[in-house]
């Protein structure tokens, strides 16, 4: 039971770790496309959320295949341990998802990927227009780039909501699942008792009908013996009186 407990514990562990990882990549992002930073140091704590994080799935995996090996000794039931199993698969999704938004690559703005490419060249949406124009067009880009990490954070801090309300709306569950699991066990126990008395009371049947065989064939053999002798002494005494 308690390394039943500490499989939950290493899970929670595993959930706090997965939003900060989500939070620090987005926070990166934002700070990237404003150049307030250089994306080295962060890279680095990054990098080593997402070895922590894979390293915490790989031992709730190996936890859960030992505590399979007896559901009684952990205090474990089947349903359980499957709702266990579908937990680490949408943790290793999460831990893909992270994977992928670390390696994707900032939007960068028009005018910020022209300065790095050289000297700035007119464009559809750039002909024509003054410096202040221009700067307002910046603007306008990065309000529309600004909008949309935004909705990827309200999209994340949803998918983090729903995934708690599972979790719990699973552990009030728990109860009315291991309650029924050991309704079937204790059935299932019964029914192997009452196959087993079904099995001796036919053994025995058996034995007794053989028994009633025996003692009725004994009863004819008696019975013919009977007949047999009677008739041979009503032979004998015929004969007797003929002499006489």
């Amino acid at each position: 039971m308690q390394q039943s407990e500490k499989w939950l514990e290493l899970y929670e562990e595993l959930e706090i770790k997965i939003r900060t990882t989500a939070s620090q990549i987005l926070n990166k992002k934002k700070q990237e496309k404003d150049n307030q930073i250089n994306s080295r140091q962060p890279n680095i704590i990054i990098r080593k959320s997402l070895t922590e994080i894979k390293t915490l799935i790989s031992q709730l995996s190996k936890g859960l295949k030992e505590m399979k090996s007896d559901f009684r000794k952990y205090g474990l039931t089947f349903g359980e341990y499957n709702r266990r199993k579908n937990l680490i698969k949408d943790k290793q999704r999460d831990y893909k998802k992270l994977q992928q938004d670390f390696a994707t690559k900032p939007i960068e703005s028009i005018v910020t990927k022209k300065l790095k490419e050289g000297p700035l060249e007119e464009t559809k949406e750039t002909q024509g227009l003054d410096n202040e124009e221009l700067l307002d067009l910046e603007k306008e880009n990065l309000d529309k780039q600004d909008e949309l990490i935004d909705k990827l954070d309200v999209s994340v801090q949803r998918q983090t909501q729903i995934a708690l309300t599972i979790n719990e709306e699973l552990d009030e569950q728990k109860p009315l699942l291991d309650d029924i699991d050991t309704k079937m066990t204790k059935t299932n126990s019964k029914i192997v008792k009452n196959t087993k008395r079904l099995s001796r009371f036919e053994k025995l049947s058996k034995k007794k009908g053989m028994t009633c065989i025996i003692c009725l064939l004994i009863l004819v053999i008696v019975f013919l013996c009977f007949l047999l002798f009677t008739s041979q002494g009503t032979k004998l005494l015929d004969n007797t009186k003929k002499k006489l």
